[in-house]
């Protein structure tokens, strides 16, 4: 097994932290974001990112389809768009139009983490019918979140 562990050192502001404890097994204390926090750092990724990866979309797919109903945290992806992209960055608010034009656009045969991505559709070969129905989700879940 393979952990890799990413620091940022110079996160976006805007980011809600919240703290929880485990009780399972030990007693353990955690800091973590919440999930709009999250969201918003998954968006910018997508967004931002020089190359696509389907996970990306898997877990912003996750996010959308969650009950109750999250929304990113807006202020985070402002700050992290503009922290990327300088004063020419997208809008927070545009969010949703953004993405569904880069899912209308993606090299699904091509994408970095294809075989990962394959088996979270149902652990099976990616085919062109679940690329279908897996941008069909997409847009209909940015269309209503």
């Amino acid at each position: 097994m393979i952990l890799e562990l990413e620091i940022d050192t110079n996160p976006p502001a805007g980011s809600i932290c919240q703290s929880q404890i485990i009780t399972r097994h030990r007693l353990l204390a955690l800091k973590l974001y919440d999930l709009p926090s999250l969201m918003a750092g998954k968006i910018h990724a997508l967004i931002t990112r020089g190359y696509p990866k389907g996970r990306d979309w898997y877990d912003l797919l996750w996010y959308c389809g969650r009950r109750p109903k999250v929304e990113p945290n807006l202020i985070q992806l402002h700050n992290a768009l503009v922290q990327t992209q300088g004063k020419d960055a997208y809008s927070a608010n545009d969010w949703k139009n953004i993405c569904l034009t880069r899912v209308k656009q993606l090299p699904w045969f091509n994408l970095k983490d294809r075989k990962i991505f394959a088996i979270s559709l149902q652990k099976s070969k990616l085919s062109q019918g679940k690329i279908n129905i897996f941008c069909d989700k997409c847009r209909n879940y940015l269309l209503i979140a």
